[in-house]
């Protein structure tokens, strides 16, 4: 399958590795030079693991081990720790980056088998005005969301999400909106 990107260039979808080798090993097409490369987010894909066998260990070493089953990244999972805001603790998940378009339904860590969730990121939005939006200049809303600003600045109004009008702020989980996104 062949598609354009907004930037100009050709994204040539494969059956298989040997024709991408092929392609990629490409220097020019009818006497026009080209340079061909993986793309850089459609090649890969992300899924959450939970594994505490894996705290104690860096990422390269998780890396490493898990290679063999297309892990090429991880990021680990922190959380704030109940006695202090600065200090952060880790937990058992894990986001793993897979070199390959879907992860596998599970993966072996030694001599476990773990479950591989699908990733599925926080949902974006404005930061100017915390509206759940995916457009460029979010135009609707002209008031800043404020419940974010009310612990440092000790308000004395109500919290109000800015999305749903609840009594929380906009990047809540308890929010309607942000959990339909």
């Amino acid at each position: 399958m062949v598609g354009n990107t907004q930037a100009g260039h050709l994204l040539i979808e494969t059956a298989n590795a040997h024709y991408s080798q092929r392609l990629l090993a490409l220097t020019d097409l009818a006497e026009v030079p080209v340079r061909a490369e993986p793309h850089r987010t459609l090649n890969s894909c992300k899924g959450v693991i939970r594994c505490s066998d894996l705290k104690g260990l860096t990422k390269d070493e998780i890396v490493d081990g898990l290679r063999s089953q297309g892990v090429m990244d991880c990021f680990h999972i922190t959380v704030k720790s109940d006695n202090n805001n600065t200090d952060r603790r880790k937990t058992n998940t894990f986001i793993l980056t897979f070199n390959m378009n879907t992860a596998s339904a599970h993966i072996s860590v030694g001599y476990l088998r773990v479950k591989v969730d699908r990733y599925i990121p926080n949902p974006l939005g404005c930061f100017k005005y915390q509206k759940m939006a995916i457009v460029p200049d979010c135009v609707e809303m002209r008031q800043s969301a404020i419940a974010e600003k009310h612990a440092e600045e000790n308000c004395k109004n109500a919290a109000k999400c800015i999305n749903c009008s609840g009594p929380h702020g906009a990047s809540s989980r308890e929010c309607p909106v942000w959990l339909r996104e």
